[in-house]
């Protein structure tokens, strides 16, 4: 019994070291990136709430650029042939002049 009961106390020291080298080991460095991602987490959880709303404003404004980029492109396109018509009309001013003048002689 004796034998037994030496057998048993020996294992359950065993255990008792094994638990304490557990509990001796922790990492602190571990334990403080733990905590800095934990704090991390939480500090984005307002904004994580609120992305839906900034995500979907994005969208729309994206499709606003894009329009924008358009108009901004057919008034180039429209400037262009205004002026492509100033100069048709001032070359068609020349010409009814020169007839005119051709007319009265």
């Amino acid at each position: 019994i004796q034998a037994l009961l030496d057998k048993v106390l020996t294992e359950v020291q065993q255990v008792l070291n094994k638990k304490a080298e557990l509990e001796g080991t922790t990492d602190k460095d571990l334990d403080l990136k733990v905590s800095q991602l934990y704090d991390f987490c939480h500090r984005w959880s307002a904004t994580a709430a609120s992305l839906p709303l900034i995500v979907a404003r994005l969208q729309s404004l994206q499709a606003l650029h894009l329009q924008s980029a358009s108009f901004a492109s057919r008034l180039n396109a429209l400037e262009k042939q205004q002026e492509e018509l100033a100069r048709l009309l001032e070359t068609t001013s020349e010409a009814v002049q020169d007839l005119h003048t051709g007319l009265r002689e």
